[in-house]
């Protein structure tokens, strides 16, 4: 019995540690060019593309066909393989990699995970994976320990972008109409692995106040960042920081550019916060 294979997809932020870890790239695509994401483009020149002509770019899964070679790959060296991938309600990455375990069934047991989650969540379950495999777990003891990381991981966003929540059918047309209008920014929570609007406010001043709020009520805060689409932080941004590292000062809040899975749901214009409890 081999040790256990670990692979992701480019949601996933691995903060530079892809130690024992096969990471699967995103296509992007810009008009009529396709790119790996994170080889071919970075993440900066998939936001000015996302900003410059929204509706010109897609962000598209691994196929069924990349995920079949690697487990084919993988399963020379190893019987055992955990495919764990963005959320399944955000992106077909999922039921491709599902798909792809079923047609390599018998070389080894491959267990296909879904995060619930994206960015640094998915990172942080995928590193998480791969340092136990590499201590010698079992399969069956890395999926019983994702499972327990996946119910404390928790993102929440703001956003003025209601073209893009529109256009994905998380606001109606009037709603959307209406909430430029008044100047509305709903808040987005990652809920089962679904956007969900939770409420609205009316200035960024009070969508902080409200990231504040959420991350405020753990008690115990294992692991965070703050996303947004720039490295540098943004006045509002900084005021968030300040306020939380107050109540955490054992915690770092780095800041990273949220992926392109969760850019193609809530656009290039949002803030948010993701914070893994301490099980």
């Amino acid at each position: 019995m081999g040790r256990v294979a670990v692979v992701t997809d480019s949601m996933a932020y691995l903060e530079g540690n892809k130690a024992g870890i096969t990471v699967l790239p995103f296509t992007i695509q810009i008009g009529e060019k396709r790119y790996r994401d994170g080889i071919d483009i970075t993440r900066e020149e998939f936001f000015q593309a996302l900003e410059r002509d929204y509706a010109s770019v897609s962000v598209l899964p691994p196929e069924v066909e990349q995920f079949q070679r690697v487990y084919a790959q993988l399963s020379a060296r190893t019987d055992q393989i955990l495919s764990i991938h963005v959320s399944g309600k955000l992106s077909h990455a999922l039921a491709n990699a599902q798909r792809a375990s079923r047609n390599v069934l018998g070389r080894a047991e491959i267990v296909v995970l879904d995060s619930l989650s994206s960015s640094l969540g998915l990172g942080i379950l995928a590193t998480h994976a791969a340092r136990m495999a590499a201590q010698g777990a079992r399969l069956d003891e890395i999926v019983r320990a994702m499972r327990k990381i996946i119910a404390h991981l928790y993102m929440v966003f703001y956003t003025a972008d209601l073209e893009s929540l529109q256009r994905n059918r998380y606001l109606t047309a009037s709603q959307a109409l209406l909430g430029s209008l008044l100047n509305i920014k709903p808040i987005l929570f990652l809920e089962d692995g679904r956007l969900m609007a939770l409420e609205k406010v009316r200035t960024h001043e009070r969508a902080v106040e409200k990231l504040y709020e959420f991350v405020a009520e753990f008690s115990e805060v294992k692991q965070a960042a703050i996303l947004q689409r720039h490295l540098t932080p943004s006045q509002e941004t900084k005021m968030l920081l300040a306020r939380l590292e107050a109540i955490f000062p054992s915690v770092a809040f780095p800041i990273i550019q949220y992926d392109p899975v969760l850019a193609s749901h809530i656009g290039p214009a949002a803030t948010g916060v993701v914070v893994y409890e301490e099980a």
